[in-house]
């Protein structure tokens, strides 16, 4: 039962370990940091982690930092960071476990697929356009600690229509399915273009060979 219970865990890491040696390449690492950053900002952006304030907010200092802990564990804001008095980054833990999924995720597809175009093109096919499309749902996802996003402007519009309520009680109340869709997502096609590719070619060995001439 226990080697079954590793040999399961092996597997399931096992894009993350192709993702890992992918990365000896210095332009993939660049490409995958500047992945991770990009997508942070836009998330936290879109999902309502960092907003404007709609009035202006009383603080002391240009950054005023407030750290939190509360009940339940999902819901209470963690940290709070106000900048100017008017533009707020809230987090929980439940928002910051997303943030920080989705950010490695979306950026082990993008150097995967960049690594696949530059050094292993003749191994398959992948199509970057999935990994964006994957990214939809959870931007529209939402938190209670955070006050604006897409979900709520989302939400406004709806309620304009006469929906809203029905909106809000499917969607608002649960919004971290939408972002955990985007895990799951992210994660198939990562894991799904791994199992294809196989293992990268050591860089130190000089020669840009593809991965279906190594495999012969």
């Amino acid at each position: 039962m226990a080697n079954s219970y590793l040999s399961m865990l092996k597997k399931l890491y096992y894009p993350l370990s192709i993702v890992r040696l992918s990365l000896q390449y210095r332009d993939i690492r660049r490409i995958f940091a500047a992945s991770l950053f990009a997508f942070s900002i836009i998330y936290a952006v879109a999902s309502g982690m960092i907003f404007k304030s709609p009035i202006s907010l009383p603080t002391n200092s240009l950054i005023e930092v407030n750290l939190a802990t509360g009940w339940p564990l999902g819901v209470y804001p963690w940290l709070t960071v106000v900048l100017g008095g008017s533009l707020v980054f809230s987090i929980n833990l439940t928002a910051m476990l997303f943030l920080i999924s989705l950010s490695i995720l979306f950026a082990s597809n993008i150097a995967l697929f960049m690594y696949i175009r530059r050094y292993a093109s003749d191994c398959c096919n992948y199509n970057g356009k999935t990994t964006v499309a994957s990214t939809v749902p959870a931007i529209f996802s939402t938190f209670a600690c955070c006050g604006g996003g897409l979900t709520l402007a989302l939400f406004s519009y709806l309620f304009s229509l006469g929906i809203g309520s029905a909106y809000a009680a499917i969607i608002v109340s649960k919004g971290w399915i939408l972002a955990l869709i985007s895990l799951l997502l992210l994660y198939w096609n990562l894991y799904r273009v791994s199992r294809l590719i196989g293992p990268p070619i050591p860089r130190h060995t000089g020669l840009r060979l593809t991965l279906r001439s190594l495999k012969k």
